[in-house]
Formats: structure tokens, sequence, C-alpha cells
């Protein structure tokens, strides 16, 4: 008995089909899970970092619109890090000692750079409220 010559016509298209479309659901899964973007870490991470970068010293932020001080950024410094260590309890002692004066306030600019406006951000305030500025 021999085939239908019809039925080897449709045979082809439909092994190709099976070969090429049947592993998509596997593919797109893969693909799914490679593709995570990382978060961003929270402003209490962020500054960890600032303050364990070996590169930040009072040597890089001496200045008459920085730290003023050695004791200065030492003592900054000690305050950026119980923020670090404990955000919400320390939020306000942040805000206090940034509120200050001047010079605690051009001293916290000057360690955490940049990012100032994130930190202010975090504490509920907003830059023009700096009295450093």
């Amino acid at each position: 008995m021999t085939p239908h010559p019809k039925t080897r016509r449709y045979l082809a298209p439909v092994l190709i089909s099976l070969v090429c479309f049947a592993p998509l659901p596997v593919l797109a899964e893969e693909a799914a899970f490679g593709e995570v973007i990382p978060s961003k870490p929270g402003v209490p991470e962020l500054l960890g970092r600032i303050l364990a970068d070996p590169h930040r010293d009072y040597q890089s932020v001496q200045g008459p619109d920085d730290c003023d001080s050695e004791e200065m950024y030492h003592g900054t410094k000690a305050v950026l890090g119980k923020y670090v260590a404990s955000p919400v309890e320390n939020r306000s002692a942040l805000k206090d000692y940034i509120f200050s004066g001047k010079a605690a306030c051009n001293c916290t600019r000057a360690i955490v750079g940049k990012d100032i406006d994130i930190l202010m951000k975090d504490l509920g305030m907003s830059m023009s409220e700096l009295p450093c500025l």
C-alpha cells in the first residue's frame, strides 16, 4: 500500500513546526530569569558604602566649604555611621546634627557628596532647607 501524495506534503511542515516551536516556552522562561534587574541599595546601604570607601578621608574633604577640622570630620562620620546602623531611631538625630550649624552641614555635604539630595529626601527634607546652601 502506498501513501497518498498529499499526506507527504503535510508531513514535513508538521515535523518542522514541532522541532522549532516546541522549545519556545522553555527558552522564554530562561530569558525571564536572566534579565532580572538588580535593585538599587537604600540610603543606609549607600551611606555605608560611602563611609567604608578607603579613598575618602579627611584630606579629601578638607577645605573652607567642607570639613574645617579633623574632629568635625570624625564627628560627622560617627553621626552618619549611627544613622546607617539604625536609620529609624537616628533619623531625627541626623536632622538635628545637620541643622546644628553651617560647619556640620558643610561637612555632611562634603562626606556624602553628590548623593546629598538622596539623603535629604530620605530625611524628609528638601535641598532648599539646608543651612549651608
